[in-house]
């Protein structure tokens, strides 16, 4: 329950801090914070950071992956309302359930699991061609919180179906946000400009983005 109100709060936030900060430059900014934060914290306990050659591959695939979610993510917050960039963004395990029945062995979809998919699709269906109001979100901010869903389903199937599965969450987190830096922070100037005219409270979401979320 907890770890559910910390993410609706961290999207309503992000809303809140895209006036302040172009939304891809926002993102970067959150993944220099973290990762500078995830090696503090790894180094205060001791624990080793896992970057073997052998790694690479995975861990660049798990930073793209990563990137995806949250460009898109941060893109959809400023163009719909969270309510319905929520609505899109939850529909990972529906996308996850799909991959895994054709990537990952004992995880086959039965009649009732594709019974409960089909009426997932209907109902994703339905919400995004309707109930939109004027002013209140657009099909483009929809359909890039749709393209997050994707891209965290994948961090998930590369976690469970590879030889990451053996790495600690703390070194599969430093990949997702060492790549994400790099190809966030590169995007960013394509995206508008990188400063929305951010104040104190657009600085301290920042911070709470990059530290706690």
């Amino acid at each position: 329950m907890t770890f559910s109100l910390v993410l609706a709060f961290g999207q309503v936030i992000i809303k809140v801090g895209n006036e302040g900060f172009g939304p891809v430059f926002f993102a970067g900014l959150r993944s220099v914070i973290s990762v500078a934060f995830l090696l503090g914290w790894m180094r205060l306990r001791g624990l080793p950071l896992e970057v073997g050659r052998g790694l690479w591959g995975l861990g660049l695939a798990l930073g793209l992956c990563f990137s995806l979610e949250f460009v898109m993510l941060f893109i959809a917050l400023d163009l719909t309302t969270v309510a319905r960039s929520a609505l899109m963004f939850y529909t990972m395990p529906v996308w996850l359930a799909l991959m895994a029945h054709f990537l990952l062995p004992g995880e086959r979809l039965t009649l009732v699991k594709l019974a409960g998919l089909a009426l997932a699709f209907t109902g994703v269906s339905i919400a995004l061609m309707t109930g939109r109001s004027e002013g209140a979100g657009s099909i483009v901010g929809d359909l890039c919180a749709l393209m997050g869903a994707w891209g965290w389903a994948g961090i998930a199937l590369i976690a469970r179906g590879s030889r990451m599965r053996e790495v600690r969450a703390e070194s599969q987190l430093f990949w997702q946000l060492i790549v994400s830096c790099v190809l966030l922070l590169g995007l960013a100037p394509l995206f508008g400009p990188l400063l929305r005219d951010p104040g104190l409270l657009h600085w301290g979401i920042l911070g709470v983005q990059g530290l706690v979320i």
